[in-house]
């Protein structure tokens, strides 16, 4: 809106508009959580991840889907819109259950198969503090094992704070083979990676760099150590 200040009064010069049909909102999943939580205070809303689907017009559209008061429903990240029906696409659907398969039944460590477990270890670490289910994250990680006790502590300690992360990047740098033994291995892979962290309903991004130390046995990556550069 264009305004004018005239005999000492303000007055509507001219106005314009742009819809979402002009310009997409690619509205993120901390600003849609913003948005609810600024109506509802007490909304138990969580993040579950960003897929596609196929619209009505044949269109391949971007959703991010969450969970709210046990009701599960997508938004459009180009209009915001509230998508109650939602499917993921099935070729995209296939993928994801492909990788998970793959992650349990890991052939050998290199570049590739790193990236996917970070991949996934980061998302559900978010989902796990998001909802303060340790569960989600779990599995990657040595059962038991110091590193086991100071997750479950994180995830617990940052849901309690109100504080609530999104993966916006990452990408693994390297990965070296530390040691070879009958039955295991240990391996390093270093990331960089960008979290959105939001705190009282202010959002902001922050780069880490780190080095997961990580075991392999029985054909599966297990976290045993993590250490921030």
């Amino acid at each position: 809106m264009n305004f004018k200040y005239v005999n000492k009064h303000w007055k509507l010069n001219e106005w314009d508009e742009v819809t979402y049909h002009q310009k997409y909102l690619n509205i993120t999943a901390d600003e849609y959580i913003e948005y609810v939580k600024s109506i509802n205070p007490s909304s138990d809303i969580s993040y579950q991840g960003e897929t596609t689907r196929t619209n009505e017009k044949g269109e391949k559209e971007e959703i991010l889907v969450f969970k709210e008061n046990n009701t599960k429903y997508a938004i459009s990240k180009n209009s915001s819109q509230r998508i109650d029906d939602f499917k993921e696409d099935k070729k995209e659907k296939e993928e994801k259950e492909e990788k998970d398969f793959n992650l349990k039944s890991i052939q050998k460590v290199d570049q590739e198969t790193a990236d996917i477990f970070i991949e996934h270890y980061l998302r559900d670490l978010t989902k796990s503090i998001n909802a303060n289910k340790f569960e989600h994250v779990q599995p990657y990680i040595q059962r038991d094992s110091v590193l086991w006790n100071d997750q479950k502590q994180l995830v617990k300690m940052l849901y309690e704070r109100d504080i609530r992360e999104e993966l916006v990047d990452y990408s693994v740098l390297d990965v070296e083979s530390v040691s070879e033994e009958e039955g295991e291995a240990v391996y390093t892979i270093q990331t960089k990676e960008v979290i959105s962290i939001t705190t009282n309903g202010q959002s902001q991004e922050k780069e880490y760099y780190r080095t997961y130390t990580v075991s392999y046995s029985n054909k599966q990556l297990h976290l045993t150590k993590i250490e921030s550069l």
